[in-house]
């Protein structure tokens, strides 16, 4: 087997974590993933508003 060929420890460790994460995101709660994404968008909604809502020290663009 050419040393290219030989197999990376960390795809194994890789592989287990996600396998195991899978299994635990399947055990969660109806609704529970969804609630953590809210949580996650809150600050960028957050970031997005403020500058929306900004006020322009330089006055009205022309367009």
């Amino acid at each position: 087997m050419p040393p290219s060929a030989r197999p990376d420890p960390a795809y194994l460790v890789f592989a287990l974590v996600s396998a195991a994460l899978v299994t635990l995101v399947s055990a969660a709660p109806p609704g529970l993933l969804e609630a953590a994404a809210g949580l996650a968008l809150i600050g960028t909604l957050a970031a997005s508003v403020s500058t929306a809502l900004a006020v322009d020290s330089q006055g009205p663009r022309n367009a």
